[in-house]
């Protein structure tokens, strides 16, 4: 049955039938009779073990790039799950997280490095590793190739475009610099939109390289922010 909780409930929500703690920021549950395609909420940051258990009917399960773990077995036995992305910015892969997904055709990983995945946590077994295909951010194959769990997969295929890693950085009040990982297959160009935040280099051609950020001190008790934009 679909979830409904009271909006006066302290500690749970629920949207679309998903149980959520109250913030909506971990995914609790998701009930089994749900199908097709589902588009998680931008605020999730962690799935729950065991969260989409024998959800069998779900196609896909799109996830925000907020989400930074997913847990054990969350998704054992979605049998109809035929494509999954996973977030450049997740920190932590559950043991048996994908086990039995034995309809997966494609799995994208945008984490320029990928995941390191304990020898013995089966996050992939069931997976057809023959056909399914894990595509991979330019300039990465030879990484995840390398990488355990990652290298049972067969075809390993990158993708064409501008990658970073991580998404956000953050500085103490004294200042100090911040290493971005950035990866593309053309010439590309990085601008601050704060004179307090420089960068280095300010373009460079294809390949991998390294964005310097570097953060002058704060002398106010204010919080400041910057974006950086990478264009290509």
């Amino acid at each position: 049955a679909l979830f409904t909780v009271d909006g006066d409930n302290p500690a749970f929500s629920a949207t679309g039938g998903i149980l959520y703690n109250k913030y909506q920021t971990r995914l609790i549950h998701c009930p089994v009779s749900l199908s097709g395609d589902l588009a998680l909420p931008a605020t999730i940051a962690s799935i729950g073990n065991w969260a989409f258990y024998r959800c069998t009917l779900l196609a896909s399960v799109a996830l925000p790039g907020t989400l930074k773990s997913i847990g054990e077995y969350a998704f054992w036995g979605c049998t109809a799950l035929k494509t999954i992305g996973l977030p450049k910015d997740l920190q932590s892969l559950g043991m048996y997280a994908f086990y039995d997904c034995s309809g997966l055709e494609t799995v994208y990983s945008y984490g320029l490095e990928p995941l390191l995945l304990e020898e013995y946590s089966y996050v992939f077994f069931g997976v057809d590793h023959a056909t399914a295909i894990l595509y991979v951010p330019f300039g990465s194959a030879a990484a995840y190739q390398s990488a355990l769990q990652w290298q049972e997969f067969e075809h390993i295929v990158e993708m064409e475009g501008l990658f970073f890693s991580p998404g956000t950085e953050s500085f103490a009040a004294c200042g100090g610099s911040r290493e971005i990982l950035v990866s593309s297959g053309v010439a590309w160009t990085a601008a601050s939109s704060a004179p307090w935040l420089s960068l280095q280099p300010a373009s460079a051609g294809p390949g991998k390289r390294v964005l310097l950020l570097t953060a002058a001190s704060n002398g106010t008790a204010a919080l400041r922010t910057a974006t950086v934009t990478l264009s290509a």
